[in-house]
C-alpha cells in the first residue's frame, strides 16, 4: 500500500510532508505520524508510571497540549486513554475565546475521558465579560476549576505586585464568582450529577486530519491556510459542534477506533465532518449503523480513502440511503443550514436537551442536562462572543416537574416549560424535581468532644423537607460564622445531600473564638435556609 520497495516498516524512516506532497502518496507520512503518536503516548505513560511508583496518590497531569495538529502527536483519543493522565491543564477555547478551531478541543476530554477533570488557563485577554462567562462555562463543562496565568505578571495581573490588592480583573472575577454562587454548592452539583445520555455522535478521525494536512500547503504546526483542506477539516468540525449545541442538542465525539469497535450502538445520528480517511472496519461499522436505522449527515461523502490516505476505486457510501452529504462545510452561522438541521434532527427522533420554537435565530446558547435519576438540572449558558441579541425565550423540558429558577431561588410551580431571558455572558439554571420542596431543617448544632485526647467538633444534621418521594440529591452550603462575624473560606462547606440528607462534623481549633457562633445552611437549588446559634466555651 505504500507503493515503495521497503520490505519492513523499519526501512521507512522519517515520513516527511514534502515527500508525501511531491509523490501524491500520503501513506508513508500517515503511518509514520501514527507510529510517532503511539511512541508519544508511551513516553508520557512511562513518566506517569514512574510518578505513581513514587507516590500512587499523586495526580499526574499534562500541561498544555495545544490542540490537534499533524506534527504534535496529539491524537486526543490515544492521548487521553493511553498516556496514564489523571488530570489536565489546558489552553482551551476559553483562552482564545473566538473561533480558533485548533484550540477548540475541550469536548474531546468530556467524550473520551468523562472521569478526568481539566483546569483551564485564564488571565489572557481578560475582560468583564470573560469574568462573567468563564466560571459558568467551566462549571457547566465539569472542569475541576481554572488557573490564572502569572497572577502578578505584567499585562496579566489579578493581584497588584506592589500593593497585593486585587486589580480590576481580580475584582471582576471575584464579583462574578460571588454573583454566580457556583462556589456555594451549585458548581458541586454539576460534578455530583451525571450527564444525561446523548444521541448524537460526531466522528473524530486523526487519520483524516493527517490526510487533510498532506493535501494542503501548511508547513508549520498549528498553521491553517485559508480555504485549505485542513481549514475545512478544522472548521467544519467546529461548525458541526456549534451547530448541534446552538440548537440545544448535545453530542459525543467518537473516535475512529471506537467506531470500528462498535461504539455507535445507542446513537441515532452520526455527524461526519471531512472524514475522508476510513479503514474498512470503520466503513463496515458505519454501514451497519445505517442498516440498523441510524442516520449519517456529512459535509462531503466520507470514506473516499482508506486509513493511510490511499484512494478507493469507488466511494463506499455512494448512493447509500441514510447517508446525506450536505456539500459544504458545517456552519453554525448559516441560518438556512440551522433550519435544515432542526428539521433533520426532528425526523430522526433525537430529543434536544430543551425545546425552543425560536432557537434557529438564537445564537451562542448551549444547554446541558444533568441528572441523578430523580432530579434534572438544566443550565443554559450564553457565549458573549457568539451571541448579541436581547431575546426572551421559552424552553420546554423533557418532562414536567416542580421547577425552580435556581439563580433567582424562585419556585415556578409544576410545569414543563419556562419563559426567560438567558443573561448575556452568564447562564440560566433550572432544577426540575418530582417532589415539592418545602423547607430546610437543621438538627443541632452541638459541640461534642473536648476531652484530653480529642479535639472539639461542631456537629449538625440537615434535611430537606418535601411533599413527595423519593427526594433526589441536593447541595447544601454551610457557613460556620464565629462571634466576630468574619466567615472566611475555610469556615464554609459544600455538602452533597443524597436523598436530601447531610451531616457535618466541623473540627474546632483550640484557639477558635469563644462565644456565640452562628451556623447558616442554604439549599443551592431552592434557596431554603436554616440558621441556628451555638455557644463555644
Amino acid at each position: 500500500r505504500h507503493k515503495t520497495a521497503h520490505k519492513t516498516f523499519a526501512d521507512v524512516g522519517e515520513g516527511l510532508m514534502a515527500d508525501a506532497r511531491a509523490s501524491g502518496n500520503p501513506a508513508e507520512f500517515i503511518e509514520w505520524r501514527t507510529f510517532n503518536v503511539d511512541r508519544w503516548c508511551e513516553a508520557i505513560q512511562l513518566i506517569s508510571d514512574a510518578a505513581r511508583e513514587s507516590d500512587p496518590d499523586a495526580p499526574f497531569s499534562m500541561c498544555n497540549s495545544f490542540g490537534q495538529c499533524a506534527l504534535n502527536g496529539n491524537d486526543y483519543w490515544k492521548l487521553l486513554t493511553r498516556a496514564g493522565l489523571g488530570m489536565s491543564q489546558e489552553y482551551t477555547s476559553m483562552v482564545y475565546f473566538g473561533r480558533g478551531a485548533v484550540y477548540n478541543y475541550d469536548e474531546f476530554y468530556r467524550s473520551f475521558r468523562p472521569d478526568m477533570r481539566m483546569w483551564g488557563w485564564t488571565g489572557y485577554f481578560y475582560s468583564a465579560e470573560r469574568a462573567k462567562f468563564m466560571p459558568w462555562w467551566t462549571a457547566c463543562h465539569r472542569y475541576g476549576g481554572f488557573s490564572w496565568y502569572a497572577a502578578t505578571a505584567p499585562g496579566y495581573n489579578i493581584i497588584d505586585p506592589k500593593t497585593f490588592a486585587l486589580t480590576v480583573d481580580g475584582r471582576d472575577l471575584k464579583a462574578s464568582l460571588e454573583n454566580s454562587r457556583l462556589m456555594e454548592g451549585l458548581g458541586r452539583a454539576f460534578l455530583d450529577y451525571e450527564w444525561a445520555r446523548r444521541e448524537i455522535a460526531i466522528y473524530y478521525s486523526h487519520e483524516s486530519l493527517l490526510l487533510a494536512t498532506i493535501r494542503g500547503p501548511e508547513k508549520k504546526n498549528c498553521e491553517i491556510a485559508a480555504k485549505s483542506p485542513l481549514h475545512d477539516y478544522m472548521y467544519s468540525r467546529q461548525g458541526a459542534q456549534y451547530l448541534v449545541e446552538d440548537l440545544l442538542y448535545q453530542h459525543d465525539f467518537v473516535s475512529s477506533e471506537q467506531i470500528a469497535g462498535g461504539k455507535l450502538a445507542g446513537y441515532k445520528v452520526l455527524v461526519m465532518p471531512r472524514i475522508n480517511a476510513m479503514s474498512d472496519a470503520e466503513v463496515a461499522a458505519v454501514k451497519a449503523f445505517v442498516e440498523k436505522g441510524g442516520r449519517v449527515v456529512a459535509d462531503e461523502l466520507p470514506g473516499g480513502c482508506d486509513e493511510l490516505g490511499v484512494p478507493r476505486v469507488a466511494n463506499p457510501f455512494e448512493g447509500m440511503e441514510g447517508v446525506f452529504a450536505y456539500g459544504g462545510n458545517f456552519n453554525d452561522l448559516d441560518r438556512e443550514q440551522r433550519v435544515a438541521a432542526l428539521e433533520f434532527l426532528s425526523e430522526t427522533g433525537v430529543e434536544p436537551v430543551l425545546k425552543s420554537a425560536t432557537i434557529a435565530d438564537m445564537f451562542g446558547r448551549e444547554a446541558m442536562h444533568f441528572t441523578d435519576g430523580v432530579n434534572d438540572l438544566f443550565p443554559v449558558i450564553r457565549h458573549p462572543g457568539r451571541s448579541q441579541d436581547d431575546a426572551t425565550e421559552t424552553f420546554e423540558f423533557p418532562r414536567a416537574g416542580f421547577v425552580w429558577d435556581v439563580r433567582a431561588r424562585r419556585p415556578l410551580g409544576r410545569t414543563d416549560r419556562v419563559t426567560t431571558k438567558v443573561p448575556h455572558a452568564e447562564a440560566a439554571v433550572f432544577a426540575v424535581m418530582q417532589y415539592e420542596p418545602k423547607a430546610l431543617e437543621m438538627e443541632g448544632p452541638q459541640v461534642v468532644g473536648g476531652s484530653a485526647n480529642e479535639g472539639r467538633t461542631l456537629s449538625l444534621g440537615l434535611r430537606l423537607v418535601a411533599d413527595g418521594a423519593p427526594i433526589g440529591t441536593h447541595e447544601f452550603h454551610v457557613k460556620i460564622v464565629p462571634p466576630s462575624g468574619e466567615c472566611r473560606f475555610h469556615f464554609q462547606r459544600n455538602l452533597t445531600a443524597k436523598g436530601g440528607v447531610a451531616h457535618l462534623d466541623f473540627p474546632l481549633a483550640l484557639n477558635d473564638e469563644k462565644g456565640e457562633w452562628t451556623v447558616v445552611a442554604e439549599d443551592a437549588f431552592t434557596g431554603f435556609r436554616a440558621e441556628r446559634k451555638v455557644r463555644v466555651e
